[in-house]
């Protein structure tokens, strides 16, 4: 369990219940009788978990924000470090994170990130070049509020159907005054295989691109962008793609168009991507199987 020792004056935990069903609020009310100082809040009817997580920022009465989703955890001394790195002054704070089992009994991955060493940033491109989409994992990042705040929030709200409206406040609001820095230690445990219902076309095909396009009239570069949205494609449409086809999953008739549509500039897409979106599936099916046979 993560430690607070020793910062209970400097730091504050809120709590707040999107109306669950469940016997969250009992459970709350048990941990306040051992910690008065942490703060319940229940909104009286589900409001989104992206509305949630910007209602949660307007509560918030310190100068940072960490966002913790609710079936995450951190590591022991997680706190204590992020505390270091807010005291050295930086405004946006990464870091790496672990991959579990959905029932935590096993590691499945030891770094989600594949950068061994802590790395500063004070470049806003060489920043988005770097994390990209993962800025949209919320229990990683630990922010400034009044950067976030940059972010108008006719802004946030656009973008809040595409379910990444934090990534956007974050990259549009630590631009240009970039004081970043990443961290290499796992502080986060991530539960994996916890889907929510939603349309991956729309948020990953569409909405990515849309978010990091837009942050091209904030001022990043094209290069910077197009490497994000390089690393989108790489990492989440293409082998997404091949899941679903796959596992037989849902995909809209129109996904060739639309990943065109938006990718078309890639390279990547031409290569790879294009070749994926018209391979017949007992082709991929054969394609694992070889694969398998070789590992």
């Amino acid at each position: 369990m993560v430690s607070v020792s020793g910062y209970e004056s400097r730091i504050e935990i809120i709590v707040s219940d999107n109306a669950s069903t469940d016997d969250t609020t009992d459970i709350i009310r048990s941990f306040q009788t051992k910690y008065p100082w942490i703060r319940y809040c229940r909104n009286d009817s589900n409001i989104g978990a992206e509305e949630n997580f910007y209602h949660l920022f307007t509560l918030a009465a310190g100068d940072y924000v960490w966002l913790i989703g609710d079936d995450d955890k951190l590591e022991k001394e997680a706190v204590a470090i992020i505390i270091k790195q807010i005291d050295a002054g930086y405004n946006l704070i990464i870091c790496n994170y672990s991959i579990w089992s959905k029932d935590f009994s096993y590691m499945k991955k030891a770094n989600g990130f594949r950068f061994a060493c802590n790395e500063a940033f004070n470049n806003p491109d060489k920043l988005i070049k770097r994390i990209g989409y993962y800025m949209g994992y919320i229990s990683i990042i630990i922010i400034k509020k009044d950067v976030f705040f940059k972010c108008p929030v006719s802004e946030y709200l656009y973008y809040m159907e595409y379910c990444f409206p934090q990534l956007y406040a974050a990259y549009s609001g630590i631009y240009p005054h970039c004081n970043a820095i990443y961290l290499s230690s796992p502080l986060v445990c991530n539960r994996s295989d916890n889907y929510r219902d939603i349309d991956w076309c729309k948020i990953y095909v569409v909405g990515m691109s849309k978010i990091f396009e837009s942050l091209l009239k904030k001022g990043y570069s094209k290069n910077s962008i197009s490497s994000a949205k390089h690393e989108v494609l790489r990492s989440i449409i293409i082998p997404g793609i091949i899941g679903h086809k796959l596992n037989n999953w849902y995909l809209p008739n129109d996904i060739n168009r639309v990943v065109f549509r938006h990718y078309k500039k890639n390279w990547l897409f031409w290569i790879v991507g294009l070749p994926v979106l018209y391979t017949p599936v007992f082709l991929l099916r054969l394609a694992k199987k070889v694969k398998n046979l070789l590992l």
